[in-house]
């Protein structure tokens, strides 16, 4: 596919950070891994800085900024992060208050090459005029995180013992705020009226452009199917989306809600609560989320890699016990065999389905925005590339979540 970011392994020339693809200490992510950013060695300064995005490590920022409130920060900061003599930031330490900055930066850099890979242009954010660069705070005092014009700003969740765990160090969440400035600059914001659906599909966009972008992680996508041996519905770090530990995450991509399931689906949006505008979007993520699955075990039917009776029986919703146990066996034996079939089939699923969302983003208008209207434009997306050799796996995922009720 052409405009699609090179593999990691295979950029020869580009500046190295590490980044934790799930949050520090999870098993299987006790190390961060080696990433290498479009930007040469040496063009990357202090911040980090690289001109678009600037990392300001405030000290004591007890709030994000407020409608009345704009970057740049004017209070006390720490001293920017610099890089070695070689003009890589892969030599901080993660135990050193320093590599919040410099993860957080790694990690939306990660997010905006990719995707400027899959439009095929750079992107040019709302109000870039105003704000030239997009300021990056990796450490605010205040439970959640915000993407506003000018800036994107982190702060922490609470676990069920009372510590903070800091999105600055969390991909999913970084890719998720990063989302929402894409999101604006591709397809813009509603007027005077944001609608809930809205406000939904964009949860649901920077859902997806998070789950993707982890995809181009390697050590990530080895993990991820070697620990599930490629069964992707089988519980795992992939579709559970801001995972902060792996029985507790902010939203999952891999369930079984529909519209029918969300009674207050018809309420306007002042009548919902932020957890019901986030759910409000999940019926959407799901259905896509199907997509790049079903696609994904597609292509192992295509390589010989997997029978057709085992994709079949692993796409059915509401499995018995008996099946699941069957589902795993069969996966576990399938991938023993050709593990290679799997990350070949992984990597055009995933890029499938991040050329269709791009397509699709330029057939929306924000005003006009439904649920129902992105996921048309995303089978109208799929019908210019592909013609009719996907419309029918596409239209099912899509109304099996009832997404016209």
């Amino acid at each position: 596919m052409s405009g699609i970011l090179k593999e990691q392994a295979d950029i020869p020339v580009g500046t190295r950070f590490r980044v934790f693809p799930q949050y520090p200490g999870e098993p299987g992510f006790e190390e961060p891994a080696v990433i290498v950013l479009k930007p040469k060695p040496g063009t990357i300064g202090s911040g980090p800085d690289d001109g678009r995005l600037r990392v300001i490590d405030a000290v004591a920022k007890t709030r994000p900024y407020t409608g009345l409130e704009f970057p740049p920060y004017r209070g006390t900061v720490h001293a920017p992060v610099a890089p070695d003599p070689s003009g890589h930031f892969d030599r901080v330490n993660p135990s050193q208050r320093e590599f919040k900055a410099v993860h957080a930066y790694a990690c939306l850099r990660l997010v905006l090459d990719i995707w400027e890979s899959y439009l095929g242009h750079p992107i040019h954010w709302l109000m870039q005029e105003t704000f030239p660069q997009i300021e990056v705070i990796p450490r605010v005092e205040f439970p959640n995180a915000q993407a506003s014009p000018g800036s994107i700003e982190l702060g922490y969740a609470l676990t069920e013992s009372g510590e903070r765990r800091w999105f600055a160090l969390s991909f999913d969440v970084l890719a998720h705020e990063m989302g929402h400035i894409i999101l604006g600059a591709e397809v813009g914001i509603s007027g005077a009226h944001v609608s809930a659906e809205y406000i939904a599909f964009q949860e649901s966009m920077a859902d997806l452009i998070s789950l993707i972008s982890v995809l181009h992680i390697e050590s990530f996508t080895n993990h991820l199917l070697t620990a599930t041996n490629g069964n992707l519905y089988a519980p795992n770090e992939l579709n559970r989306l801001a995972e902060l530990s792996p029985t507790s995450q902010i939203r999952s991509a891999s369930h079984n809600i529909t519209m029918l399931d969300l009674p207050f689906r018809s309420l306007p949006r002042a009548r919902l609560t932020q957890s019901q505008l986030h759910l409000l979007g999940q019926p959407l993520t799901g259905a896509l989320f199907d997509v790049l699955v079903e696609v994904f075990q597609q292509q192992l039917v295509e390589y010989g890699a997997i029978p057709e009776a085992l994709a079949r029986l692993s796409m059915q919703h509401g499995p018995t016990a008996d099946d699941l146990a069957r589902i795993d066996r069969e996966f576990s034996s399938h991938y023993a065999v050709r593990p290679e079939y799997f990350h070949q089939a992984l990597r055009f699923a995933r890029d499938f389905t991040a050329e269709r969302l791009v397509r699709s983003w330029e057939l929306l208008k924000p005003e006009r925005l439904t649920l129902l209207s992105a996921a048309a434009a995303f089978l109208t997306a799929d019908r210019a590339i592909s013609r009719e050799r996907y419309q029918k796996l596409i239209l099912e995922c899509i109304q099996w979540r009832k997404i016209a009720a």
